[in-house]
């Protein structure tokens, strides 16, 4: 072969190999835009300092290149994850392992999101580290669901167990006390008065629960009629004083009003009945005897204010937090028994919520508790 023919050959051996070269470098492209469309990717020199992160790296972050670049990668680091985590992390990586796990990162607005993190040592020609590729996937949604079908098992569980006494107590009274009257012969009409007094409780108590279900099912079900009309607050209250006077007069509980004849209302009768009632009947139900509860309404220029304020044993601020969330049950002071079925301030506030008004909160305690609702006009 001449040397013509073999410098001839040489280029097209180069021509080859440049081909290929260039061919690998656009399969390498392909992937990089591959895990860049599917992955969360970061890279960050020895020392932890970010050097590149990937469009979807900025998205979940809230944060931009230019805040990201030359930065430590704590800035995304989230409170919730322990140090001895990260200290895993960095003798893994060290040692040239690959690390993998599920962190919790913060956002630039102070939010959170997790990720399924797998992070690789890159190693230069001399065998030596010379940086870190991190790939990642959002589980933020998964581990949200995820956490929402375990407090939908707890609340399911908390219900079962509420509902099994709530509705065990009254049935074990009807049977009780029926099962008396059934074993004798003759009684003194006194006793029998008596004993015909607790079934027909029980029976109202039991009617009460399952009437608490139910509304409760079908406002969260959407499934309830809303008719609004205009309806006079003083006399919406005089509706309902009878369902809680009597054990108002047991406990010789005052129940004052004031103002209440200037309040003209938009509402659901029937529906602003029952908050109104539940909430009176808390009211009587946590106040000791010989105190007062008042009634009360008032206007600004946005709402509506309806407020019942007693002298009751009061609520704590963590009881505050919880006491609208369903089948929660505050504890009396006074006797340390647990009465209802933990659905009545829920309902009410479902139904403030259906009239697009809220429920504020006022109480200390061994003071006594203000509930305000701010219906808008």
């Amino acid at each position: 072969m001449t040397e013509k023919h073999t410098i001839i050959a040489l280029q097209e051996e180069n021509k080859q190999k440049n081909l290929e070269i260039t061919a690998q470098m656009q399969l390498l492209d392909q992937y990089k835009r591959a895990l860049d469309a599917s992955s969360i990717i970061s890279k960050t020199d020895i020392t932890g300092i970010i050097t590149y992160v990937n469009d979807k790296f900025c998205e979940i972050s809230g944060y931009s290149r230019e805040e990201l670049i030359g930065k430590s990668h704590n800035i995304v680091h989230h409170a919730d994850m322990p140090n001895e985590l990260f200290y895993e992390l960095w003798e893994t990586i060290k040692a040239n392992k690959t690390y993998h796990a599920v962190i919790k990162n913060k956002k630039k607005s102070g939010d959170f999101y997790y990720v399924d993190t797998t992070i690789v040592p890159i190693v230069g020609a001399d065998g030596k580290i010379i940086e870190y590729f991190s790939i990642r996937h959002d589980l933020t949604d998964l581990i949200k669901a995820k956490e929402h079908a375990i407090s939908a098992e707890k609340a399911k569980s908390t219900f079962l167990s509420t509902m099994s006494h709530e509705l065990r107590t009254p049935l074990n009274a009807v049977i009780g006390f029926s099962q008396i009257l059934l074993t004798k012969d003759t009684m003194p009409f006194e006793s029998l008065k008596i004993y015909i007094g607790k079934i027909n409780s029980s029976g109202k108590h039991l009617l009460n629960v399952v009437n608490n279900l139910l509304e409760f099912s079908k406002i969260e079900s959407g499934k309830i009629d809303f008719n609004q009309k205009s309806i006079n607050l003083h006399d919406l209250i005089l509706a309902i004083l009878p369902s809680v006077e009597a054990m108002a007069l047991s406990k010789n509980i005052a129940i004052e009003q004031q103002n209440l004849a200037d309040g003209q209302l938009y509402i659901d009768e029937q529906l602003f009945k029952q908050a109104l009632t539940n909430l009176l009947s808390n009211a009587v139900k946590f106040t000791a005897n010989n105190k007062r509860i008042t009634l009360s309404y008032m206007k600004n220029d946005k709402f509506h204010i309806i407020s019942i304020c007693d002298e009751g044993f009061g609520l704590t601020k963590e009881q505050i937090e919880i006491i609208f969330d369903p089948f929660t049950q505050i504890q009396e002071h006074q006797n340390g028994l647990v009465k209802g079925t933990g659905l009545g301030l829920a309902i009410t506030q479902k139904i403030m919520e259906l009239h697009h008004a809220y429920i504020k909160v006022e109480s200390e305690p061994n003071v006594g508790s203000c509930f305000h609702l701010y219906l808008p006009q």
